[in-house]
């Protein structure tokens, strides 16, 4: 049977860069605004959280409007890329989140004539404590090995790249810094392609992550 990680603590990225900047947008505050809020508005977005991102920079790179979605999630956007996170989430968060940002990105291919998409990046933060066992057997497991005169290895971490279609994935696993004896998981998935399925491509991602914790003989725990 796999080792059981029990979730302590997790967060989700995307991130999508724009093939080119949305020069389109830039003095049109009102329209994106009016158009993000009523893309947003079925989700339940507000005015009021809506907000222009404050910025010290003069880098109009930096500009951006930001939207809040619940207590748990954000999305941004600026002139060359678009950003969405969620903390602390569940299963139904993450599919709530890539129907909403695909939303937004139907608005902007028409807001902007001719837009397209450079690279993707979707990335998982995991903090986990194991169910039974401890994470310096686990590491001493499944790292490689190396030997220190006058050291007691407490185990090594482990990292795996794949090559899947048009995507790649990268899944690093080790020690976690903020959980005691916890486990700490960080899995990444791009690819440069202009248009994705958002909720297809999630499925994808949940594969290769349980598929790889599989092969280490570890499963995540049902939300």
């Amino acid at each position: 049977m796999p080792t059981v990680l029990l979730v302590q603590g997790n967060s989700f990225n995307y991130s999508a860069s724009f093939g080119r900047p949305a020069f389109d947008l830039w003095g049109r505050e009102a329209d994106v605004l009016a158009g993000l809020y009523d893309v947003l508005h079925p989700f339940g977005v507000q005015l009021s959280d809506v907000s222009r991102l404050s910025t010290t920079t003069t880098s109009i790179a930096e500009h951006a409007v930001g939207v809040r979605l619940g207590e748990r999630a954000t999305l941004s956007l600026r002139l060359g890329k678009l950003d969405a996170n969620v903390r602390n989430y569940v299963a139904s968060d993450l599919d709530a989140l890539a129907n909403i940002v695909a939303r937004v990105e139907e608005w902007l291919r028409v807001a902007v004539p001719g837009h397209t998409f450079g690279a993707r990046v979707m990335e998982t933060f995991l903090h986990s404590k194991l169910k039974d066992g401890s994470v310096n057997d686990l590491l001493q497991r499944v790292g490689p090995r190396i030997e220190l005169s006058g050291a007691k290895s407490r185990g090594n971490g482990a990292m795996f790249h794949l090559e899947i279609g048009s995507y790649l994935a990268d899944v690093v696993v080790d020690r976690s810094l903020s959980v005691a004896d916890g486990l700490y998981v960080h899995f990444a998935l791009s690819t440069a392609s202009d248009e994705i399925n958002h909720a297809v491509t999630l499925e994808l991602g949940r594969r290769i992550l349980n598929d790889v914790l599989g092969q280490l003989d570890l499963a995540l725990a049902p939300q």
